[in-house]
């Protein structure tokens, strides 16, 4: 699954903020969360419709449950909540330099 966000960001951001980033944030448990197709629809929905779990839920035919429970999963396992505006940044960042890393290999 491809992102709906472009990540042309990247490259304007200084290298050391992305290795700082990469270093702190980008576990396993992240690069997981990105490469499972559930995980990363429910954020490209969740991003799509503003961080907004009803909007969400709705747009995505999706239980306003089963979304809060996927976010709390994705929160579980990175230390990210993406009900959380700068966490969602750093997320979306992470994807962006994840998939720019596998771009290079």
């Amino acid at each position: 699954m491809k992102l709906n966000f472009d990540c042309d960001i990247i490259e304007k951001l200084d290298k050391n903020y992305v290795d700082e980033l990469k270093n702190k944030y980008l576990t396993d448990e992240i690069v997981t969360i990105i490469h499972d197709e559930e995980f990363l629809s429910t954020i490209n929905a969740f991003f799509a419709n503003d961080l907004n779990v009803s909007k969400t839920s709705t747009k995505a035919f999706m239980h306003r449950n089963t979304l809060v429970y996927r976010l709390n999963k994705i929160k579980k396992l990175s230390g990210l909540d993406l009900r959380n505006f700068e966490d969602a940044v750093t997320f979306k960042t992470l994807i962006c330099i994840a998939e720019e890393q596998k771009e290079k290999i």
